[in-house]
């Protein structure tokens, strides 16, 4: 199943399982020839059914969706991997903290700006 037909399904999924197919076309934002070929594409495989001007899912997508969920959430995304130069020493939790003392709030902490 493409990327398109996965949307698809959870826009109709996180809207109680039915939208009209305006609301559709809008949250999906696709040319109308793609949308089409979607909602075409997921009817056949009887995932939606349409119905007039709504379009609902039936428990086949229903369950594709709920089952995938999980996959999607846990894929292991490169992006958010930081690079072992960026990476410096782990601070232990007895180690001291010396604050900034450019940062230090004068009136709370005395301090004279500049020092």
């Amino acid at each position: 199943m493409n990327q398109s037909y996965s949307k698809a399904l959870r826009i109709l999924y996180k809207s109680s399982g039915s939208l009209d197919s305006f609301s559709l076309f809008r949250k999906l934002m696709l040319p109308v020839s793609g949308y089409s070929a979607v909602v075409e594409g997921l009817a056949r495989q009887s995932y939606i059914v349409v119905e007039e001007d709504r379009i609902r899912t039936l428990p086949k997508g229903t369950n594709y969706v709920e089952t995938s969920v999980f996959d999607e959430a846990t894929k292991f995304k490169s992006w958010r991997e930081i690079p072992a130069k960026l990476l410096g020493r782990r601070i232990d939790l007895t180690d001291f903290y010396i604050p900034s003392l450019k940062i230090l709030d004068e009136k709370t902490f005395r301090v004279a700006k500049g020092k």
